[in-house]
């Protein structure tokens, strides 16, 4: 009798954990069928408030720190959005018809002061509240040199972004052809700020450093589609820029991401 018992609980502990494991969902990754070309920041349009402390702490110049952070970012986006969809980087394809693509792109390129656009989910009509139209050429963006390392001196304005512009209208077409791509994703400027407001945190080097990034999303039809700009903050002592790159820069990316208008389909 009591061998029976023992039989018959070992059957009903296999079926309860049989009846568990049917229960679990698998999960399934969900990748849209759409193409995002991704357009990496130019060398000239960069400004980075951390370049000294991050030099003197890692030995690095300033040229070394700018092309990692360029190439980092690059990585990490394309990394984001190999999630949700395809995508292609022309920073590291390393192909010498890339290269000539990319320098081609930045000789065109118009930069302008532009309203940041504010995206909430299903009102499509928002992507289309631009005011390029009224916007004048004295806003274009200037760049300088500091030690040898070219930076931005955009005037501080928190609520404009930095937008790029065409004067062709079937150059972005061309280039949506040529790499047979759906969405074209600008990233415009690439900008570490301090806030040096509080001396008492200044002093104690606790104070914020704001990462800023500048975007704008083109579709292949040449339609200006979102344009804004992405934040977070780290702290001023955090000098490792592996760590920075690998922390903070997923955080720009989903902000990034969330507004490129793409619909799941479960696969």
């Amino acid at each position: 009798m009591k061998e029976k018992l023992i039989i018959f609980l070992i059957l009903l502990s296999t079926i309860v954990h049989a009846q568990d494991f049917d229960s679990i969902k698998v999960e399934t990754k969900i990748i849209v069928d759409k193409t995002v070309l991704v357009i990496p920041f130019n060398t000239k349009v960069y400004n980075n408030d951390a370049d000294e402390a991050i030099a003197k702490e890692t030995g690095k110049t300033f040229e070394q720190i700018l092309n990692y952070l360029r190439l980092a970012f690059d990585q990490h986006l394309i990394k984001s959005l190999s999630d949700t969809c395809h995508s292609i980087s022309m920073l590291s394809s390393y192909t010498v018809s890339a290269n000539e693509d990319l320098q081609m792109i930045y000789s065109v390129s118009n930069y302008v002061l532009s309203d940041a656009m504010d995206y909430k989910e299903g009102k499509t009509s928002l992507y289309l509240k631009s005011n390029l139209a009224s916007e004048k050429k004295s806003k274009k963006h200037d760049t300088g040199s500091r030690k040898g390392e070219v930076v931005s001196t955009v005037a501080n304005n928190e609520d404009k972004f930095l937008h790029v512009k065409f004067t062709d209208d079937n150059f972005i077409k061309n280039i949506a052809h040529q790499y047979q791509i759906d969405y074209l994703l600008f990233i415009n400027e690439f900008e570490i700020l301090g806030n040096y407001t509080n001396p008492y945190e200044v002093g104690k080097n606790e104070h914020t450093m704001l990462i800023k990034v500048h975007y704008s999303l083109y579709n292949a039809s040449g339609k200006y589609l979102f344009g804004s700009f992405a934040t977070t903050e780290y702290k001023a002592y955090i000098n490792d820029i592996t760590k920075i790159s690998s922390e903070y820069f997923p955080l720009i990316n989903s902000q990034i991401i969330n507004n490129i208008p793409l619909k799941p389909e479960i696969k």
